[in-house]
């Protein structure tokens, strides 16, 4: 699978082409070759983003989506802002972001703003947020964060090779050590000089046209559900190429998907979530307080399960209440490989519901029985939300809600400043249960 990405990607369109947009999308598949299927493209202006899976293995695409969001002047224009392409491959699911985000050394603010603000309005799974609803998100584009420094220090550090130094006083790792932007990306290390800037047609020298400071304006990041193997090859620069006052960045990955499951157990198996608590949410009405709830959803369910909602409450708790979810497969081997979605909202009347964050939970190994501790960090527009701290319980599970036959809450222990609570997942095949 081949990902490719532009941005100010704009020229004269060769004879027969109605567009650059067009001229460039065919320039690319007769590159590629024949032996490569076009799963999905789409431009914003001169942002383009084109996705390409060899022809013997084009069959396993499915769900394809793209959208598209402009942060330009006015929040209108497209000469900034993101694309992106979304897909199932078997049974794993892929989205692909390209952003052309607002240029200059001190907007780095409106650069977070961007982020938040294409997370938000992407539209590839319904109304969901897109950095959470796919099992591999990778982002990539002309970033525009830069370094802090002199235009003359970066240039010497360079020449000197210390790119650690530089990496140090990167804006974008610094805005991600701050959760400001990012929440739960990775990054690669960078080994290669800054990309930004030079003078078209070399790469001897940073250009002193606008004495802009050489950064890593170019940059490919990537987020993954808990426990999703994703192994980066590589991460590299192409300097040979000097078409561009930038030089182009690319990276390999090898990843793990889920293949179509055969159950080889039948039965009935249950999700039991109990003891549910959150700690300072933030206040969504006017009245200072929200009316939160919880929803837990995946594709591996036969339906979504809901808590109750929690009237004027920044601090909720849930303790005497089940959410009772059922599996389509019972199978714990199938279990092992599937995503938990948690998202806490809350409820207006007359209005659509505020999201107030989002979370997943890898089931990997929450399915034999052990009672396994875990920490949800919920998040919203690609910042953290909320960090929770469950509390512990043991839960034995029937047939259906009635039959649960065993109950045991462990005292939570620890500081009453954490943020909140934990609670356990635990798996039970019933099968042949009277």
């Amino acid at each position: 699978m081949y990902v490719i990405a532009a941005q100010e990607c704009m020229y004269d369109a060769r004879k027969g082409f109605s567009s650059c947009g067009d001229d460039w999308k065919s320039f690319i598949i007769g590159h590629m070759g024949d032996q490569y299927d076009v799963v999905e493209s789409t431009s914003m202006w001169e942002i383009r983003l084109i996705v390409f899976i060899r022809k013997s293995l084009a069959h396993n695409i499915t769900n394809v989506a793209k959208s598209k969001e402009a942060t330009g002047i006015g929040h209108m224009l497209g000469n900034k802002g993101g694309v992106a392409i979304g897909f199932n491959y078997l049974e794993s699911s892929l989205a692909f972001v390209n952003s052309h985000l607002a240029a200059h050394q001190i907007e780095i603010s409106a650069r977070n703003q961007d982020v938040q603000e294409i997370i938000s309005n992407l539209k590839l799974s319904g109304h969901e947020d897109v950095t959470t609803s796919y099992q591999y998100t990778f982002w990539c584009g002309d970033l525009n964060y830069r370094i802090e420094g002199t235009r003359e220090g970066v240039v010497q550090l360079v020449k000197e090779k210390k790119l650690n130094v530089l990496f140090q006083n990167d804006q974008l790792y610094a805005e991600m050590q701050k959760n400001n932007v990012f929440f739960g990306f990775e990054e690669g290390l960078i080994s290669f000089k800054p990309t930004y800037k030079f003078d078209r047609g070399t790469r001897a020298e940073y250009s002193e046209e606008l004495q802009r400071v050489p950064s890593w304006c170019d940059r490919v990041l990537w987020d993954a559900y808990e426990g999703s193997p994703l192994t980066q090859l590589s991460y590299d620069a192409a300097h040979e190429l000097m078409t561009s006052d930038h030089s182009p960045v690319y990276s390999v990955f090898e990843l793990g998907v889920l293949r179509p499951y055969v159950p080889k157990k039948f039965g009935t198996s249950l999700i039991g979530l109990y003891d549910l608590h959150a700690r300072g949410l933030p206040a969504m009405d006017a009245n200072g307080f929200s009316d939160p709830y919880i929803t837990f959803s995946g594709s591996f369910l036969k339906r979504s399960g809901k808590s109750s909602t929690k009237l004027k409450s920044l601090n909720p708790n849930w303790i005497d209440e089940f959410v009772i979810l059922e599996p389509i497969v019972s199978d714990t081997e199938y279990l092992s490989h599937q995503f938990l979605k948690v998202a806490v909202w809350d409820r207006d009347i007359g209005s659509s519901n505020d999201l107030i964050g989002r979370a997943t939970i890898s089931l990997d190994g929450r399915v034999d029985g052990d009672v396994v501790p875990f920490m949800l960090n919920l998040r919203k527009r690609g910042i953290p939300d909320l960090q929770r701290i469950l509390r512990p319980a043991i839960i034995r599970i029937g047939s259906s809600e009635s039959q649960i036959i065993e109950l045991v809450l462990q005292s939570s222990k620890g500081d009453s400043s954490l943020l909140g609570q934990a609670y356990r997942i635990i798996i039970s095949n019933i099968a042949g249960l009277k």
